[in-house]
């Protein structure tokens, strides 16, 4: 699902990748984008962008014969949460 961000004319303003929005707009986030609240930056991740695709994703008649990697398959996985 897409996830939009608005400021509802915050006194320091809202700010996506370095640009000002405008008050009461509405703006839709894209993956790794930049987020600066009064002295705050978050980054959004887009689990669906970032996501690999595991045997579970599969219908079940090719998951037998699969190559797609289960989790459990990669020793680099990991989780990482940002603020």
């Amino acid at each position: 699902g897409n996830h939009f961000i608005t400021d509802l004319r915050s006194r320091n303003g809202t700010f996506v990748n370095n640009s000002k929005i405008d008050p009461d707009s509405r703006i839709a986030l894209k993956h790794e984008d930049k987020i600066r609240i009064c002295d705050f930056l978050f980054r959004y991740d887009d689990e669906n962008a970032t996501r690999r695709p595991t045997k579970k994703d599969l219908p079940e008649h090719l998951k037998k014969d699969s190559t797609v990697p289960s989790p459990d398959d990669d020793p680099n996985t990991s989780s990482t949460i940002e603020a």
